[in-house]
This record gives C-alpha cells, sequence and structure tokens, in this order.
C-alpha cells in the first residue's frame, strides 16, 4: 500500500464531523503549495528609475554612501 492508499484508508475510518476541518485543511495545503516563494516574487521586481550602476554598488547605496539623485 503506498502513501495515498494509507492517507484515504485513514480518512475513511473519521467520523464525519472531522470532515469539514479536515477539508479546511486539505484546502490550506493545496494553497500553499500554489503560493509562489519569496524568491518567485522577489524576481518579478522591476527597478526601472535607478542609476546605471545600482546593482553593482547596491550596498553603498543602501549604506548611504551613495545617493540616488
Amino acid at each position: 500500500m503506498n502513501l495515498r492508499e494509507e492517507i484515504v484508508a485513514d480518512i475513511q475510518t473519521l467520523p464525519e464531523t472531522v470532515l469539514p476541518k479536515l477539508r479546511e485543511t486539505i484546502i490550506k495545503l493545496r494553497e500553499d503549495e500554489e503560493k509562489p516563494g519569496l524568491l518567485r516574487r522577489l524576481q518579478k521586481i522591476k527597478i526601472t528609475d535607478a542609476p546605471s550602476d545600482f546593482s553593482r554598488n547596491i550596498d553603498l547605496y543602501l549604506s548611504g554612501e551613495k545617493s540616488i539623485d
């Protein structure tokens, strides 16, 4: 028996009263899997108004040694 079959067998033994809560948990797990991670979201950020050396010197801009004028 594989894991999916074991889970289905376990679910079949649960009382009807807990099934709504189980359904909510399954939906939440599915939604969490579909959410993009932090790095995927960061990849979508576009910086359009920055100096040409911004990516090379981001540490200097963040520390204030260089400023965006």
